[in-house]
C-alpha cells in the first residue's frame, strides 16, 4: 500500500476473502502480483553459477504464473540494491526493509559477488527497464540481460543502441617519426642573393609648401566619429527602405491634415488610448506613400507605443479606411516641447472626452 492506511485495510479485506480467513505469505504475494523473494535468490544464484538455462526457466515459470515482467524487473533492481547494502553494511536490518533472516541470507549471497559484479547487474537491469518502456513486453529485455550476465558480458553495453556504442572514442594514430640528419657546412645550400633596387630619394619640398596629408580613416569625422549620431543614420536607412518599395499616392498633405480628425475617430472605435496618442501627432510630410507623423519632444512615450508593429498596423488601417489610400506611417519626434495645460493633457481626461464626445468648457 506504500504507506497508505486505507489502501492497506482494503488489501487486507481482499486477502481475508481470498484466503478464507487464513492469510499466508504466498497468498499476499500471489494477490499483489509480486515475485517471491525465493525466486529472486534463485535467479541471482543462476547468474553466479553462469547458468543461463536455469535463469530462462525461472522467468518462463513466472510468466506462466501470470507475473508481471515489469514488476520482475523492478524487484531484481531492488534485490541487487539490497545485495550492495548487505555487503557494505554487514546485513544491517535497519538499512534493508526485510526480516533479519532474509538480511542474513542476502549477506551470504553478496559474499559470492564482488561490488563490480553487483553494480554491473544493477546497471544492466536498469538499462533493461529503460528498453522495456519502448517495447510492448519486458520479457525480451529481461531474458537478454540474464543471458549476458550469465555469460559474463556487461549487459548494459549490449542493450545500448548502436549509435551510442559508436561514440566510443578511438585514439588517433600517431604520425610516424622520421629521423632528420644534420646538414654539414659543405652540404648546406647557399641562399640566393636578391638585389633590391635602390630607394628613390624623396624630392625636397619648397619653402612654404604644405605636405599632403593622408585621408582620414573610414568612419571618422573632423569633429568626432560617425557613430556619434547612430539614431539619425538608422532613421535615414529605415526611411530609404520604406520609400524604395512603396508606390506614390495621389492624396496631398493638406487633405490628410483636414481628415486627421476622422482618422482619430476611426482609431477610437478600435482602441481609445491609441486614438488619444494619435491625436497628439500631426502629419508633417508625405513622400511617395510614406506619411510622417510628428510628435512633440515630451510625447516620446506616445511615439514609442504607436511604433509597435501591431499598433502601427492598426493606425495604417484607420488611415486607409478614412483616406482610401494605402499609406505607411513613420513616427518622428520634433525638437519642440508642448506646453502642459494641467489636467487637460492627462490621458484619463482625454479618454473621458472622447468616450462621451464632449468638450471642455473653461470658466472665466
Amino acid at each position: 500500500s506504500d504507506g497508505a492506511l486505507r489502501d492497506a485495510e482494503s488489501i487486507l479485506d481482499q486477502l481475508v476473502a481470498f484466503s478464507k480467513g487464513n492469510v499466508t505469505l504466498e497468498d499476499v504475494v500471489s494477490m499483489l502480483g509480486q515475485v517471491e523473494t525465493q525466486t529472486l535468490f534463485e535467479l541471482t544464484d543462476a547468474i553466479v553459477r553462469k547458468d543461463p538455462g536455469r535463469a530462462l526457466t525461472l522467468v518462463n515459470n513466472l510468466i506462466d504464473q501470470g507475473k508481471d515482467t515489469a514488476v520482475l524487473l523492478q524487484d531484481l533492481i531492488e534485490h541487487f540494491r539490497n545485495l550492495m547494502v548487505a555487503k557494505v553494511a554487514q546485513a544491517d536490518a535497519g538499512l534493508i526493509d526485510l526480516p533479519q533472516e532474509l538480511c542474513v541470507r542476502l549477506a551470504g549471497q553478496a559474499a559470492g559477488l564482488s561490488m563490480e559484479e553487483i553494480f554491473g547487474a544493477f546497471n544492466a537491469f536498469v538499462s533493461a527497464q529503460d528498453l522495456a518502456k519502448r517495447l510492448e513486453s519486458a520479457r525480451i529485455p529481461i531474458e537478454i540481460t540474464l543471458v549476458k550476465l550469465c555469460a559474463g558480458t556487461r549487459a548494459s553495453d549490449s542493450l545500448k543502441p548502436a549509435a551510442m556504442q559508436a561514440r566510443t572514442p578511438v585514439a588517433p594514430a600517431r604520425p610516424a617519426v622520421q629521423t632528420v640528419r644534420p646538414i654539414t657546412g659543405a652540404q648546406r645550400p647557399q641562399a640566393p642573393v636578391v638585389q633590391r633596387p635602390a630607394a628613390k630619394p624623396m624630392p625636397a619640398s619648397e619653402p612654404g609648401e604644405k605636405k599632403p596629408q593622408p585621408p582620414p580613416a573610414a568612419g571618422l569625422q573632423q569633429h568626432g566619429t560617425a557613430a556619434s549620431q547612430p539614431d539619425s543614420r538608422q532613421t535615414a536607412v529605415a526611411e530609404a527602405a520604406l520609400l524604395s518599395r512603396e508606390p506614390a499616392v495621389t492624396v496631398s498633405l493638406d487633405a490628410i491634415k483636414e481628415s486627421w480628425h476622422e482618422v482619430v475617430q476611426n482609431m477610437s472605435k478600435v482602441k481609445i488610448f491609441m486614438a488619444n496618442y494619435l491625436k497628439e501627432g500631426m502629419p508633417s510630410k508625405i513622400q511617395n506613400s510614406l506619411l510622417y507623423v510628428t510628435f512633440h519632444k515630451n510625447h516620446s512615450l506616445y511615439k514609442e507605443t504607436l511604433e509597435k508593429k501591431e499598433n502601427r498596423e492598426m493606425v495604417e488601417k484607420a488611415i486607409a479606411e478614412t483616406l482610401h489610400e494605402p499609406l505607411k506611417v513613420h513616427f518622428v519626434l520634433s525638437q519642440e516641447e508642448k506646453a502642459h495645460d494641467g489636467a487637460v493633457d492627462h490621458p484619463v481626461v482625454q479618454s473621458a472626452l472622447d468616450m462621451f464626445n464632449a468638450r471642455l468648457i473653461r470658466e472665466g
